[in-house]
């Protein structure tokens, strides 16, 4: 909440708050949260546009918050939403060419999705 810090933009300026059972208090953060799993996970919120707050944060690894960014590409097929890597892992296709048919050759998701790639795809020539 320091308007002089370099992250301030990031969180204060855009108006994320920590909750004020929290911000009083680090064993009531502890009594809502647990100890932290492994010192791999740090404090992560679940909707990146509410506050600091128990409904809303998780112990987390660096990967689950990489894919928990704003600026990620998220892609819903059916009923299942999930950041572009994700996907990318999931369908077996690379990120970059899910990206390159959604943008350059303006597929839908559901056509980006459950197309098997072919070799002139794989290559730089598309």
């Amino acid at each position: 909440e320091n308007p002089n810090h370099k992250a301030y933009k990031n969180y204060g300026g855009r108006d994320v708050r920590m909750c004020t059972r929290w911000r009083h208090s680090f064993e009531n953060f502890l009594e809502d949260m647990g100890p932290r799993p492994t010192a791999k996970h740090s404090i992560d919120r679940i909707d990146n546009g509410w506050d600091y707050a128990p409904i809303n944060c998780r112990w987390a690894t660096r990967m689950e918050q990489n894919r928990n960014k704003r600026t990620n590409r998220l892609l819903t097929l059916g009923n299942v939403t999930m950041c572009l890597s994700e996907w990318s892992e999931k369908v077996g296709v690379a990120a970059d060419t899910l990206s390159r048919r959604l943008d350059r050759s303006n597929w839908t998701v559901e056509r980006a999705l459950t197309t098997r790639v072919c070799n002139a795809e794989s290559s730089d020539v598309a």
